[in-house]
């Protein structure tokens, strides 16, 4: 069966800090933390590349975007979508699901696929 875990990670500004996001409901599993937290953490160019063209914009845009993926047993992104989000924005949540698409994760020993949700937050400075 598939389980659904929420991996914890913040975006603040054009700065990444790995943790939990202040206010996100998000529960960390050190399992998937372990795994899954490098493997965005390597994407953060990209995503950083997404919060500075809608900062382009809109140079207050602030809110929080958690973006749900499922990770197939072969490590591919099988599916990702916007779990909510506060932000006034259509292209960056557009700009990051490309982005987490993309992504490569683990092999899963199980052979079954996860799910997780990435929750970040935005604040211009």
């Amino acid at each position: 069966m598939m389980q659904l875990r929420h991996v914890a990670c913040a975006l603040v500004a054009l700065g990444f800090i790995a943790g939990a996001s202040a206010g996100a409901r998000a529960t960390s599993y050190p399992d998937d933390v372990g795994s899954v937290t490098p493997v965005v953490r390597r994407a953060l160019a990209g995503l950083r590349r997404c919060y500075a063209r809608s900062l382009e914009t809109n140079a207050t845009l602030e809110g929080k975007l958690e973006i749900g993926l499922t990770i197939a047993s072969d490590g591919r992104v099988s599916e990702a979508h916007v779990v909510q989000t506060t932000l006034d924005d259509a292209a960056l949540p557009a700009c990051m699901l490309a982005v987490v698409r993309k992504l490569r994760f683990a092999v899963e020993p199980s052979g079954e696929s996860r799910s997780v949700v990435l929750p970040f937050q935005f604040r211009a400075q």
